[in-house]
């Protein structure tokens, strides 16, 4: 069985991984921006693996292989988009722990801001970049890659399970954008009716199981039954990786959300949510389907 993992950034994909390591041994490969075709290919090539992969700056030529080849099982975890925010700044937080600081840290911008952050206040700062990069039609003021820095956390989940692409159903034709056009990358999946729709067609038609951070154990007992991990592993107590749990409970009150920044959230970026909630409910179907009657 030959197996990739689409690992987004900061939705349990340590869990996973090395779960997985643990099931394949030397069988169990980390895809990397630098991987080159060739290499890629002769895992491909395997009778049996565990491709895992953070998609970010991945090679087209890489996408292709891994959406055209039919017989390689794709898996994804998703994350509800708040939570997911949030574990970023905890992530970037943690390493200043001890060291007194009175705000919490977002991909080490709090060092240019001489001020301390909330992650509320780091949340209303990517939604104005986002909102800019919106209205910014002919790319006239992007920052090159300094706009994903800002907007990477969210949005992202759906521009990466979605292999930074564009797919038209109608023609069978997927148009890669890259991980920097995300404008470009919400104004193709808009353009056609019912995103909703087309999100949920997309991860059935390329993926074979999906899960949540909500219910990681349902997630691996789909796996252990598909045979993607031994049967044993669904009845193993689970341990959940996170390396951003003590930063976050430190400082909890740094890192709550104001309910009408979510609600601007899921206005700007509804997409996020969308595919959150697909994955959810696909998890749940695939487990009625599989569990013992």
């Amino acid at each position: 069985m030959r197996v990739f993992f689409n690992h987004l950034a900061k939705c349990g994909g340590s869990t996973i991984n090395a779960i997985a390591k643990e099931e394949y041994g030397e069988d169990f490969h980390r895809l990397s921006p630098s991987t080159e075709t060739d290499e890629l290919n002769e895992w491909l090539s395997k009778k049996k693996c565990f491709i895992t992969s953070e998609m970010n700056f991945a090679k087209v030529e890489n996408i292709l292989l891994l959406l055209n080849d039919q017989k390689l099982i794709r898996i994804i975890l998703s994350r509800d988009p708040v939570e997911r925010f949030i574990s970023f700044c905890a992530h970037s937080t943690r390493d200043s722990l001890g060291k007194d600081e009175p705000g919490t840290g977002f991909w080490g911008m709090e060092d240019i801001i001489k001020q301390p952050m909330s992650a509320n206040a780091w949340m209303r700062s990517c939604l104005s970049r986002m909102q800019h990069i919106l209205e910014d039609k002919d790319n006239s003021l992007k920052l090159l890659g300094e706009d994903s820095r800002w907007t990477f956390s969210i949005y992202s989940q759906w521009m990466l399970a979605s292999f930074q692409s564009h797919f038209d159903f109608n023609e069978g034709k997927l148009t890669p954008v890259g991980i920097r056009n995300q404008r470009a990358h919400i104004c193709h999946w808009r353009s056609q009716p019912n995103v909703t729709s087309q999100i949920n067609r997309f991860l059935i038609q390329f993926y074979s199981a999906w899960g949540t951070t909500d219910d990681i154990p349902l997630f691996i007992k789909t796996l252990s039954k598909t045979g993607i991990f031994s049967s044993e592993r669904a009845e193993n107590e689970i341990e959940i990786k996170n390396s951003s749990k003590k930063a976050q409970e430190s400082k909890q009150k740094l890192f709550e959300i104001s309910e009408d920044l979510i609600a601007e959230y899921y206005a700007m970026l509804p997409e996020e949510f969308w595919f959150h909630d697909i994955c959810s409910q696909l998890a749940s179907q695939r487990w009625e389907h599989l569990k013992p009657k």
